[in-house]
């Protein structure tokens, strides 16, 4: 209720720690990385303690980000993108290799996203860290390795239009 969106509010103004100019980018980026796909899934953001409690990553680590998942827990779908502060794009990146390690090994996954989930990208772009688990596949494909360069080949779609951004 209404504590919730006062809290909200108190942090977005406190957050002094946000890189606008880099927030703004990310806003693109994620805009044409949606954009390049059919069906664009993650719809739900993240705030910043979902961020830390689910994918490991400290807010001060990062200035700016883009976070979003699915509203529904059948889908997995993911795009994360952080713009590191000095000295934690490796931080950022051990932690979300965390992330997609307990994914495949340790979480209970619906058999249809296994291969979604073992494909995963995690992109390193200069201070930018990505990570990338979108796009659908013809889900009548039974070959789990036919499945997994499918999702791959997926991913693939929004690191070209991460490539391409700059």
């Amino acid at each position: 209720g209404a504590a919730n969106e006062d809290a909200t509010t108190e942090d977005a103004t406190v957050d002094a720690n946000v890189n606008e100019e880099k927030q703004k980018e990310l806003d693109e980026i994620r805009n044409t990385v949606a954009g390049a796909y059919e069906v664009y899934i993650p719809s739900m953001p993240y705030e910043k303690e979902q961020i830390t409690d689910i994918f490991g990553v400290d807010a001060s680590w990062y200035d700016a980000v883009v976070a979003e998942g699915p509203m529904m827990s059948v889908h997995v779908d993911t795009f994360l993108a952080f713009h590191a502060t000095e000295g934690n794009q490796e931080n950022i990146k051990t932690a979300l290799e965390a992330y997609k390690d307990f994914l495949v090994n340790d979480s209970m996954q619906y058999p249809m996203n296994m291969e979604k989930v073992k494909a995963a990208t995690i992109l390193e772009e200069g201070d930018y860290i990505y990570f990338i688990m979108l796009g659908s596949i013809d889900d009548t494909i039974e070959d789990e390795g036919e499945r997994l360069a499918g999702f791959e080949e997926q991913n693939a779609i929004a690191v070209e239009a991460i490539k391409s951004f700059k």
